[in-house]
């Protein structure tokens, strides 16, 4: 049992996130029993729970808030090294928003008091459907702990009630600018946390979409490397290719210019040696173009070729017909000598 103040006892509660709702309530003295290993929750095993402690009064009013984190492990024990002084830490805790009965006290990561114990808490949100100080008002008002219940044990079992000449001799503060005032710096509190929290949100989201942007960056400066290393290969090939086209034409019109069979040969040779090396080094669509040149070269040097053997022809038909106007001489054999 706690207190926020000196007049109005309050009940401790823990209550435990899932997703975006409260799953799990229990008195502090139940959660007592859970980090003891006492009791296990089965729901929350091998998990980081977002956790609450929060000081509740009779009327069902937060008086006070710490945003925990809690782990568990594969059976659903909690985590026996867990040890963060929640007691401690709400006396030690500044001021924050208004949930219908004044400021509440705070504690979160960004009203931590206690640095070294920062990543062991957690921010709230305050966005609209995801309001989390909305859902833990609206979890304590359907009051499944039975907050006036556990008061009225508390009172019962205490060393006497609250004197009330003393709640009487406390000084009511009556004027009316000073009630102006604290208003207004209530309002000016609960507006310097929501700048907060919404400035947390937003750096995280700029982080986020950094992460995102340096990502998108590597992975577009690899394609570009990619393609530029791509382009420049074929652009090798194509003056590759260019060349060697080039050299084939060259081959075939001084082949057409000459008419020694033995010169075009050793051009056709040549040309061979072009397509030889065009079928290693391009694709198939050049291979066939140069064995076409190819058949084209050969046809004409067997065409010359032809030419050549018919003017032999008729250089022999001519001395034939020359042969036979003449006289041959008889050849007259010898006797032998035995004769």
């Amino acid at each position: 049992m706690n207190s926020a103040n000196d007049t109005t006892p309050t009940v401790e509660a823990i209550l435990l996130f899932k997703g975006a709702e409260v799953v799990e309530q229990m008195l502090y003295s139940e959660f007592e029993g859970v980090l003891d290993h006492v009791t296990c929750i089965p729901d929350y095993a091998d998990e980081r729970v977002k956790g609450c402690y929060a000081n509740v009064t009779p009327d069902l009013a937060i008086t006070g808030i710490i945003f925990f984190y809690i782990d568990f492990d594969e059976h659903g024990y909690a985590d026996r090294s867990w040890s963060l002084p929640l007691r401690r830490l709400m006396g030690m805790a500044g001021q924050g928003p208004d949930l219908g009965a004044g400021p509440i006290q705070l504690v979160c990561r960004t009203r931590c008091p206690q640095p070294e114990m920062r990543e062991e808490l957690w921010d709230p949100s305050i966005q609209p459907g995801m309001n989390h100080f909305q859902i833990l008002k609206q979890a304590i008002q359907q009051n499944e702990l039975n907050i006036n219940q556990q008061l009225a044990v508390s009172q019962s079992s205490s060393m006497g009630c609250i004197d009330v000449a003393l709640a009487q001799s406390q000084v009511v503060e009556s004027e009316e600018s000073k009630n102006r005032r604290d208003k207004l710096a209530e309002i000016i509190k609960s507006q310097r946390f929501r700048i907060e929290a919404l400035t947390n949100e937003c750096k995280d989201k700029v982080d986020a979409l950094e992460r995102a942007r340096r990502h998108d960056q590597i992975q577009y400066n690899e394609h570009k490397r990619m393609f530029s290393q791509k382009f420049e290969q074929l652009k090798v090939r194509y003056l590759k290719r260019e060349e060697q086209l080039n050299n084939a034409v060259s081959l075939i019109a001084r082949m057409l210019d000459v008419e020694d069979a033995e010169v075009i040969k050793e051009h056709l040779d040549d040309l061979r040696a072009v397509g030889n090396l065009a079928d290693l080094s391009t694709g198939d669509g050049n291979a066939e173009q140069m064995e076409l040149i190819q058949t084209k070269a050969e046809n004409y040097l067997l065409t010359q070729q032809l030419v050549q053997l018919k003017r032999i022809c008729n250089a022999m038909n001519k001395k034939m017909r020359d042969m036979e106007g003449t006289d041959i001489p008889t050849v007259v054999p010898m006797a032998s000598k035995s004769a």
